[in-house]
């Protein structure tokens, strides 16, 4: 018998509240594909406001309409977007047994020898967007 290979419930967290994501459906995937086909374009916060607010939907829905008031860094965002994305099946997840720091550096890593193409894996941010030298 082979094991799940479906993520595990992922704890995001926003400032002081906290809430435990299952895998994400199909319908929540779909949600979050032209999402992440556009990317963050001028606002990662938006990206990632949208992205989390996806992720929530099916189990705690009556949360999204406060998202906006909670006090919560940008890498608090970043990090539950992140942790989103890995659900989503968009990002790879933690390699097993490393912490997340060791995991993140490894994909790092990986990332910066692989030139950046549509079939990319997207950043919690976002796609990058050139900037006005």
């Amino acid at each position: 018998m082979s094991a799940d290979p479906r993520p595990l419930p992922a704890t995001i967290t926003l400032g002081a509240k906290s809430w435990i994501v299952r895998p994400l459906t199909l319908r929540q995937v779909e949600a979050l594909e032209p999402l992440v086909a556009q990317g963050s374009g001028e606002s990662p916060f938006a990206y990632g406001l949208a992205v989390v607010s996806a992720a929530l939907a099916r189990d705690h829905e009556p949360d999204i309409a406060g998202l906006r008031d909670l006090e919560a860094t940008s890498a608090d965002l970043a990090e539950a977007t992140r942790a989103v994305l890995i659900l989503a099946g968009y990002l790879p997840s933690p390699l097993p047994g490393a912490d997340t720091g060791e995991a993140r550096a490894a994909q790092g890593a990986a990332s910066t020898s692989t030139p950046s193409t549509g079939g990319s894996a997207p950043s919690p941010d976002g796609p990058s967007t050139p900037s006005a030298s």
